[in-house]
């Protein structure tokens, strides 16, 4: 067979196979070649092998190839092989274009099995044909292909073993690396900034030498050789990352510390505040752009040790990636909340959930805070009976603008002490600004919650209160104890009703005129009463509100609608029908028992059970005037399926229900006697993703006693898991089979 004609039809195997999708170093250019380099030897191995070893080798190609384009040429080369062997006189040439079809099927072989299955296969395929081509070949050629395969391998070991070598070294320099930025990211938690900069500087020092050693001329030869390139090119992303990470994070520490954020007397240094914004943005930016660009260098090809602290490396980093985004978010839209481009007024309720409202308790006391270029003064502060006759002039809420129950029940435009009556933070604030417009001759801008839980959760920061007629301080540990208990026993109830307005009050001017510590301190103070609910603050701009989710302050009610497929969600949610304290002693036990089918049809048997424990000893005031010791509460359960069946103590309940925050609203009117159980039970009926794992969203509601709560989940395979709460603040539970 005449050379030419096999050298034509190696040429056009190497430029078909250099198009192939596999990428053996990832640099382009070098891949072509090796993929085109192996295509050419394998067809001039087939010039020099038996008939039957092509037809072995197009046989495992067509085999594996898989129903794709390629699969015609290669059955084409598996008949032109089959052929050579079959024909007589015997026709060469057809072996050689066979391999030449051959080649491009086992280049393409589809993913299979483990992975680098397909590797292992078409190099095995590849491989054999080689030792054949050897072993066909003449003396002189043999010698030869012995020669250069020798210096190549002699080539690869030393180049090989000096990057090896490098990289070993550069792998001391990353565990130093490594170690000095997680102390680095214990330091900032723990709000030593001398400690954050020195183990940061130290770890950029660190990776930086790792970086020049896996990126310096000793180590540039492993790019060449495949796999171990793949190895290189990790670590030199990862070192490079790590090392502009922590020198970014290092000068933002430096020069935008928002630990050293607070406020001292009153005023916030907005000025400090909106200087960090550049460098907060950055330090997040380069987040994001060395996570994105970790994930992008890991290939499956790497060794365990190495893929693991590369995992180890981005998930770390991506655990810090959004108290990054927070810290610039905050550095981003504080500012503007605290009156940098003009005063903002916030309304702030303190609610009693003593008697409860759907949000968490009744809007007893208030106050006005106003927000002025950084400095903060208490505008206005009182009972809530001094706001009737502003509410009173406003308008009626339209239900064209809010929810139907909180139109015709709350009513707050004549009850405001029911502004807090919908479960829902941005309706409550919405009214708030509706109902209380032009207090103190302005506007609100933002509306604040909360109750006597965060209140001692202030008082911590601030410190004990000192209340006329009190004869003991009032702290963070028995301020709710006071609230809840020791006030009502007071003689004089005018002085009760002052009290509370007296404590608030005094709390807020304490909080003025404190220094306040920084955000990590505040987040571990408040941040647990805000998941809870218990402190909420919304305003009306997008970002700011998305900024107040990002840190917890701002809960949102409702069941969103990309979760409608793949998830279920239910809240119960109250409100007191009497002028009484008696949620005090109101207990409420939930169980909620789901089965699905293998269709996702969900199915939901559930009960609410009622206890009002009102001890023999309780304080005649919480006891109430109308129905002495007699709780009434409206109690509502939002689910976003059908009810087929509700029942209170055995006997059918239909109160209909109206359409609210993507939920349908149940209305079960209950009424309390002391010490006396009541039972709601209800089926629901509605539908899940049944591909996707069964998980719940149970809201908490914010009251004086947390509820227990029963859930039970029973799949198509009949299994059931369950899990008993005590439910401290929203949650949603996931069950896995």
């Amino acid at each position: 067979m005449r050379p030419q004609l096999v050298a034509a039809v190696a040429l056009a195997a190497a430029v078909a196979a250099a198009f192939s999708d596999g990428a053996p170093t990832g640099l382009t250019a070098w891949d072509i070649l090796l993929k085109g380099l192996v295509a050419a030897l394998f067809v001039f191995a087939a010039a020099s092998s038996p008939d039957w070893a092509v037809i072995l080798v197009a046989t495992v190609a067509a085999v594996f190839v898989g129903a794709s384009a390629w699969l015609g040429p290669v059955v084409l080369g598996l008949v032109l092989a089959t052929g050579t062997g079959v024909l007589r006189p015997r026709r060469p040439w057809m072996s050689v274009v066979a391999a030449g079809l051959v080649i491009q099927g086992l280049f393409r072989i589809p993913d299979i099995g483990f992975f680098g299955a397909p590797s292992l296969i078409a190099g095995a395929a590849i491989m054999v044909m080689l030792a054949f081509g050897y072993r066909g070949s003449s003396a002189v050629r043999r010698q030869i292909i012995r020669q250069s395969t020798g210096a190549t391998i002699a080539i690869s070991v030393i180049l090989c073993s000096v990057g090896g070598l490098t990289l070993l070294r550069a792998k001391a320099d990353v565990d130093l690396g490594i170690t000095s930025a997680r102390s680095g990211l214990s330091a900032a938690r723990g709000g030593d900034p001398v400690a954050v900069v020195a183990e940061l500087e130290a770890a950029a020092d660190s990776l930086g030498a790792a970086q020049d050693r896996v990126a310096g001329p000793l180590a540039q030869p492993l790019r060449l050789i495949p796999i171990v390139a793949q190895h290189r090119h990790a670590v030199v992303v990862a070192t490079s990352q790590g090392r502009d990470i922590a020198r970014q994070a290092s000068r933002t520490t430096i020069e935008a510390d928002i630990s050293s954020v607070s406020m001292n007397s009153g005023s916030v240094d907005l000025s400090v505040l909106s200087s960090m914004e550049a460098d907060l943005v950055n330090t997040a930016e380069l987040l994001e752009t060395g996570v994105a660009e970790l994930d992008a260098a890991r290939s499956e090809w790497l060794v365990s040790p190495i893929a693991s602290r590369m995992q180890e490396l981005t998930d770390e980093m991506r655990d810090v990636l959004p108290e990054a985004r927070v810290a610039a978010d905050a550095a981003r839209v504080l500012p503007g909340m605290l009156g940098q481009d003009g005063p903002r007024r916030y309304f702030i309720g303190f609610g009693s959930p003593a008697e409860s409202r759907e949000f968490g308790g009744f809007v007893g006391s208030w106050a006005l805070l106003e927000f002025d270029a950084g400095q903060i003064r208490q505008i206005d502060a009182g009972r809530i009976a001094g706001l009737y006759d502003l509410a009173r002039s406003q308008e009626p809420l339209s239900r064209d603008d809010y929810p139907r129950w909180y139109v015709d029940r709350a009513r707050p435009h004549r009850w405001p002490q029911n502004i807090t009556g919908s479960p829902d933070l941005a309706t409550v604030a919405a009214g708030s600004r509706d109902v209380f417009e032009g207090i103190a001759g302005g506007s609100i801008d933002g509306f604040v919650y909360l109750d006597a839980y965060a209140l001692s959760a202030l008082l911590k920061l601030t410190g004990p209160l000192r209340i006329d007629g009190v004869d003991h301080p009032i702290n963070a540990g028995n301020v709710v104890e006071f609230l809840f208990d020791e006030q009502f026993r007071l003689d004089n109830r005018q002085t009760l009703k002052s009290q509370q307005s007296e404590i608030f009050a005094q709390a807020f001017d304490d909080l003025l005129d404190s220094q306040l510590p920084g955000p990590e301190r505040l987040g571990d103070v408040l941040g647990p009463v805000a998941r809870q609910g218990r402190l909420q603050v919304a305003t009306f701009d997008t970002d700011e509100n998305a900024f107040l989710r990002s840190i917890k302050l701002q809960r949102e009610f409702g069941w969103p609608a990309d979760e409608r497929e793949t998830a279920d969600s239910f809240a119960v949610v109250q409100t007191n029908g009497l002028r009484n304290k008696l949620d005090l002693y109101l207990h409420r036990e939930i169980t909620y028992d789901a089965t699905v089918d293998e269709t996702g049809r969900l199915v939901v048997s559930g009960t609410i059970e009622l206890l009002s424990e009102v001890p023999d000893d309780a304080p005649e005031y919480t006891l109430g005037g109308d129905l002495p010791g007699t709780n009434w509460v409206y109690l509502s359960l939002f689910t976003p399926h059908r009810v087929s069946m509700l029942s209170l103590d055995g006997e059918p309940f239909d109160q209909g229900f109206t359409r609210e925050f993507g939920y349908d609203r149940n209305e079960i009117p209950v009424g309390l006697s002391p010490n006396v159980s009541r039972s709601i039970e209800f089926e629901l009926i509605g539908q899940v993703d049944p591909t996707q794992p069964y998980d719940v969203s149970v809201w908490h509601q914010p009251l004086v006693n947390n509820d227990i709560v029963h859930l039970s989940y029973t799949g198509a395979d009949g299994v059931t898991l369950s899990e008993q709460l005590d439910l401290a603040e929203t949650i949603v539970v996931s069950f896995e089979d």
